[in-house]
């Protein structure tokens, strides 16, 4: 009796397998793919690039006071998201050739949806010209 139960039981499983596969979707037109991802897109001020976790981010050359550093950056921020506890930036510093020579970052308390906030990524390491953002987070 079992082996009939087993038996029947296999052959029942065995026919919900055999069903045909579900269509591929048809993909979608360059222009049905922008659409979806400006409606995607967090909503931010010109200028502003995602950096993900609820920030956009740009940075800003005017008004840099670099006085403490020998190289630095301003980098403002666009809160798309509440950052209620903390926010964290870290960059690569790096030469003119993009060989990575050390690492800065800066912290701000917290960010509210559509406050910007500042920070000033510096270095005092010989050769450094440029800056690579390599974190963001929102806490």
């Amino acid at each position: 009796m079992k082996i009939v139960v087993a038996g029947a039981l296999l052959l029942a499983l065995a026919g919900c397998s055999a069903s045909e596969p579900e269509p591929e979707p048809e993909p979608l037109t360059a222009s049905e793919q922008a659409e979806l991802d400006a409606a995607l897109a967090p909503d931010m001020p010109a200028g502003f690039t995602d950096g993900g976790t609820g920030l956009g981010y740009q940075f800003v050359h005017d008004g840099v006071d670099c006085s403490y550093y020998d190289h630095c950056v301003n980098v403002e921020l666009y809160a798309y998201s509440d950052c209620p506890t903390s926010v964290y930036v870290e960059a690569n510093v790096m030469t003119e050739d993009s060989t990575v020579i050390g690492y800065t970052n800066d912290t701000l308390s917290s960010l509210s949806t559509g406050q910007k906030g500042r920070m000033i990524l510096g270095s005092m390491e010989d050769g450094a010209a440029r800056f690579q953002l390599t974190k963001i987070s929102c806490y």
